[in-house]
């Protein structure tokens, strides 16, 4: 889908990707077919079997963190303040009608794809640090559902360990993506399948 046929059936998201990417140097393009594998441009989506929420699926903890270290040079410097990090790294909000309030923003388009460009920028330093070369988009993607690292940990199995269980290496996220890790017969997926699967419609 373009930025043209986006716009004619999509105006606001369209916007919302067009200004994360000027704001952000993400690609537009990447952040609309991430925004459209995570949550089929419904910037209502809600996981069943995670805290997942918005246009890109942040979770409740990735989102506060993202927030808290990009809010301020993107306009959301006061719900930034409101985060804190415990010394046990989660981040929390003292104020629960606040957090509550933070939390919506992920249904924010806006606000939800400057954060996205924001992570992803993050997400490719990272990353390409452990990889010692470029970031494809289709890693880019892996790496927001990951986690850089666990990005990192990825390609590096499907290219090492090609055909290791990827459920026992990453068992918290095949418990609430069950159709990224198991097959229609419920038979685990490999390394490579799962990095074949995830990589496929950025790249394909």
């Amino acid at each position: 889908m373009s930025l043209v046929e986006i716009s004619a059936v999509q105006p606001t998201i369209a916007s919302a990707l067009k200004s994360a990417s000027a704001a952000t140097g993400t690609d537009f393009d990447y952040l609309l077919k991430t925004a459209m594998r995570e949550s089929s441009l419904d910037c209502e989506a809600k996981s069943r079997t995670s805290s997942a929420c918005g246009l890109f699926q942040f979770t409740e903890q990735s989102w506060l963190g993202t927030l808290k270290k990009y809010g301020p040079e993107l306009g959301l410097g006061a719900q930034a303040e409101a985060i804190t990090q415990t010394a046990k790294g989660r981040y929390t909000v003292a104020n629960a009608a606040q957090r509550t309030e933070i939390l919506a923003l992920r249904e924010d388009p806006h606000v939800s794809a400057l954060m996205a460009g924001a992570y992803t920028q993050e997400s490719a330093d990272i990353l390409e640090g452990r990889i010692g070369r470029e970031a494809s988009e289709g890693e880019l993607y892996i790496a927001h559902f990951l986690g850089a690292g666990g990005a990192a940990k990825l390609i590096s199995a499907a290219e090492d360990t090609p055909n290791a269980r990827a459920d026992t290496l990453f068992p918290a996220a095949a418990a609430a993506n069950r159709s990224i890790f198991y097959a229609k017969d419920g038979s685990a997926r490999s390394a490579a399948e799962v990095h074949a699967n995830l990589v496929a419609k950025h790249e394909g």
